[in-house]
């Protein structure tokens, strides 16, 4: 692709200035054309047989943010915190990759005139991401995922078994403690739960990612839980006494 002074030499051989401009909106205001299959000189030919002098120009790039996988991309395809967390170490790793490409390197060349009040254009395309075997970051993390899906299932489901496994062991030390039983109101319990899991991160983390959030229940939600069972409990020992 042409470069800057490539690109006003170009012009300037013909007499045409060519003035690099940002764009700042939307320039769909009015009516705009391409022309049809034509490049840089059949643009040049047209401008030259309508006596147009000066032409206007910009790039285009891809942007180095959106072609990263981020948390709003895993949320949509994953969407699963604990997936999402065994797939980590890989997509750390080819954002690397991303983040070390230079994204300076224009994507595109636009040049415009403007002929009886319409945006006439000529466009110049590199797909130089698309050539070293990038994609949208929502197909490279789907990509990441199939490609060992099988292998992270079998292992979220184990870590779903051995978080389940952590829960009914907290389930039995909250229903044993005399503390507990004496929070008989929703705000007392709510005090509990923080209390209790800001001092025992083991039960904390088998509800809470520190990189994706809750899991599937609220830690508070999960007292309240275990508070239905002791009353329940408590009137099942009414009932038969």
């Amino acid at each position: 692709m042409l470069t800057e002074i490539e690109v006003e030499k170009l012009f300037a051989d013909h007499r045409i200035q060519a003035f690099q401009v940002e764009i700042e909106g939307a320039v769909d205001n009015g009516c705009k054309m391409r022309l049809f299959e034509k490049n840089l000189h059949d643009f040049i030919d047209f401008c030259g047989k309508r006596n147009i002098d000066t032409v206007f120009y910009h790039y285009t790039y891809y942007d180095s943010e959106a072609a990263c996988i981020g948390e709003d991309v895993l949320d949509k395809v994953i969407q699963r915190p604990e997936l999402i967390e065994m797939l980590q170490p890989k997509i750390d790793k080819y954002n690397e990759k991303i983040n070390k490409l230079d994204f300076n390197k224009p994507a595109g060349l636009k040049v415009y005139c403007i002929y009886q009040g319409v945006f006439i254009y000529v466009q110049e395309d590199d797909a130089w991401f698309e050539a070293l075997g990038y994609t949208n970051a929502y197909i490279a993390a789907m990509e990441l995922f199939t490609k060992d899906a099988d292998k992270l299932l079998e292992q979220a489901g184990k870590e779903s078994k051995k978080r389940q496994d952590i829960r009914e062991e907290c389930r039995k030390i909250i229903l044993k403690d005399p503390k507990f039983h004496g929070c008989t109101n929703l705000s007392m319990r709510r005090f509990y739960s923080k209390e209790f899991f800001d001092k025992n991160k083991k039960y904390k983390d088998a509800f809470y990612s520190e990189d994706h959030g809750y899991y599937d229940v609220l830690p508070s939600d999960f007292v309240e839980f275990v508070w239905k069972e002791f009353k329940s409990s408590l009137a099942s020992s009414k009932d038969g006494g």
